[in-house]
Formats: structure tokens, C-alpha cells, sequence
């Protein structure tokens, strides 16, 4: 059985739906699991003991024109997916997979019915990303996990390289907060002075050192 799951399009995204991915591979422990997704989120899937592997879409680029978008549906439907999980609410998206022939087209409705085999319904009431994804699992029949808690894989070179950048720092593992100050638009930017004035909080609270990370720009 081949299975491909379309993910969203950011690292956070997609790291909320590992418990929805382990699920799946609960439920189809033989399966061959594939991930649709763009580039910047390669590396958190291909780390995942459950997924084989990783097709890139990038609509901004490769896939931005129409007939890019027929040329890799037409690729999908060569590999000949069982069944697909459109975690990802577009309707392009839903769109190629009914013209791609894949048997068993799952995803919540919202506008996309006509292109799935299995349309759910939206839940009746917010939900915390993790528990969104799990729930349109549950409405055909797949239960979560044992724990749904989400892991992030890492390839055994950047633990490595973890360990020796602790080392250089004199950091005690588990004995320290990590603040990552990135966001890619403003309004989900948290002001520095309020990290500073956290970090503040924790190290008198609990006497644990505080690291930030990110990158130069």
C-alpha cells in the first residue's frame, strides 16, 4: 500500500502534524508512506522513521505555472498512491490528487468535496493544531497514537553537533531554556524586551540559564 500525505507549508505546521503522520503509520504499519511538501521542510520529514520519503511542490517556483501543476500530477499518478491525506486546505492541491488518480482522497471538505473520496467536516469547535489534524483521523476511523505528543527526528550528525556546541558553551543538557526568537511575519514577532524580561523571570525563578538562538538576519 502507497500512501502520500500532503503537509502545510511551515516548519511549525508540520511539526504539529508528526502525531497525525504516526497515526497513519499505526493504522497501516506495511504502508509506504510519502510526504508532499515544499523544501524548507525536507529535512524534519525525511527524519522520520515512518516516511520513506519526500516529493517536493513548490508552488512559487517549480510548480508555479498551470502546466507545471499537470506534469507532477501526472508524475503522482506514475507512482500510483492507494491513498492520500490532504492535510494542506487547498483546493490546487485537492485538485491534482483527483487528476493524479489516487484511489482514496482524504481531507476536511471546506470547498474541496467534489475532488474527495472522503470529505469531513470541519469540528464544531476550535482546536489545537495537533488535536485538528487527529480529529479528521478519528472521523474515518484511525485513532491517535498511544502518546500524541510530537517528536522532532534529527539525523544523528546534528545531535552531534549539538552536544559538541553545548560543550563549547558549557551548557548542561536538559539543564537549560532555549528562547528562538524567529518569526517570519511581525505580528507573530514577540517584542524582545518581553524575552528579556522572561528570561529574567526564569533564571531568578529557577536559577537556569537561558539560550537564544536564531541567525544573524
Amino acid at each position: 500500500m502507497k500512501i502520500l500525505i500532503i503537509t502545510k507549508n511551515w516548519l511549525g505546521d508540520v511539526l504539529f502534524q508528526l502525531p497525525a503522520i504516526d497515526a497513519i503509520a499505526h493504522r497501516y504499519p506495511e504502508a509506504r508512506i510519502t510526504c508532499m511538501a515544499p523544501a524548507r521542510c525536507r529535512e524534519i520529514l525525511e527524519c522520520h522513521p515512518s516516511v520513506e520519503g519526500v516529493l517536493i511542490f513548490d508552488e512559487k517556483k517549480e510548480q508555479r505555472s498551470f502546466l507545471a501543476r499537470i506534469r507532477f500530477a501526472w508524475k503522482l499518478r506514475r507512482e500510483g498512491f492507494d491513498q492520500v491525506y490532504l492535510f494542506h486546505r487547498s483546493r490546487t492541491r485537492a485538485f491534482l490528487m483527483w487528476l493524479a488518480g489516487v484511489k482514496e482522497r482524504i481531507g476536511y471538505a471546506r470547498g474541496r468535496q467534489w475532488f474527495l473520496t472522503k470529505a469531513i467536516e470541519e469540528p464544531s469547535k476550535p482546536l489545537h493544531h495537533v488535536d485538528y489534524y487527529l480529529h479528521m483521523l478519528t472521523a474515518i476511523g484511525i485513532p491517535s497514537a498511544t502518546n500524541s505528543c510530537y517528536r522532532f527526528y534529527l539525523p544523528a550528525e546534528t545531535i552531534r553537533s549539538a552536544e559538541n556546541m553545548m560543550k563549547k558553551h558549557h551548557l548542561v543538557p536538559h539543564r537549560f531554556v532555549c528562547f528562538h526568537l524567529g518569526a517570519n511575519w511581525g505580528p507573530k514577532r514577540w517584542p524582545v524586551g518581553n524575552f528579556a524580561r522572561l528570561a529574567d523571570l526564569v533564571y531568578e525563578r529557577w536559577k537556569t540559564p537561558v539560550v537564544v538562538t536564531g541567525s544573524a538576519t
